[in-house]
This record gives structure tokens, sequence and C-alpha cells, in this order.
């Protein structure tokens, strides 16, 4: 018996933060854990799950790009900027989940990006 007390107590601990036991099922995540992002790169975009969001913003550029370029990022190389449809960029050493709102755009700025030419999505 507290043999399976403190496997029981474990099993609580090991949940990820954030987590609910709803005992049927197994944990589940809740909503606040969940941060999306569409980050566009070029004529592409990708839906980037951030989970907490505490990445930093470059983060963001980065995933995109080497999902974007199918030699990891290796042809794009690293974002520029980062930014928002209307052009407001982005800092990049900000956390996602305090400078991107849940399921918002960002578009990423590479080196031979024109960038006087607003997004085109």
């Amino acid at each position: 018996r507290e043999l399976m007390e403190v496997e029981a107590q474990v099993a609580v601990d090991v949940l990820p933060k954030g987590s609910v036991d709803n005992g049927s099922t197994g944990p589940t995540t809740t909503a606040s854990h969940n941060h999306k992002v569409h980050v566009h790169v070029r004529e592409k975009v990708f839906l980037v799950r951030c989970g907490e969001a505490q990445q930093k913003v470059k983060w963001l550029g980065h995933v995109g790009i080497a999902r974007y370029d199918s030699n990891y990022g290796m042809e794009l190389g690293i974002p520029k900027a980062i930014t928002f449809k209307d052009g407001t960029a982005l800092d990049m050493n900000q956390s996602v989940g305090v400078s991107v709102p849940d399921s918002a755009h960002v578009y990423i700025i590479l080196q031979d990006d024109d960038i006087t030419q607003p997004p085109h999505h």
C-alpha cells in the first residue's frame, strides 16, 4: 500500500506544469499552454505551436526558416527581422508569450528580402 501511494505521488509530480489529471484519459494541458503563431516565410505560412511561449521571438524565425528551407536554413540563413503585417518590428530577444498574441501572424524578413515592400499575404 505504501508503494502504491508513493507511485501515485510520483505520477502527480511529473505532470507538465499547467497540466490537469482528469483521471481517465491522462493529463491534459490547459489552453494557456497551447500558444500558436502563424509564421510567414516568403510565400509559405507555417503554424508553429509554442507551448508555454517562453521562447524568444527569434526562435520563431529559426523555426519558420527551417520549415521553409529543406536544407534546415542553410540556404536562407538567419532572420533579419520579424514583423507583424503592418510592418511593426518585434523585439527578437523578447519572449513569444509577451510579444506575440496567440494565433497571431508574423512575417520573417530574410537578409535578401526587400523590406520596403509590405508582406503580400
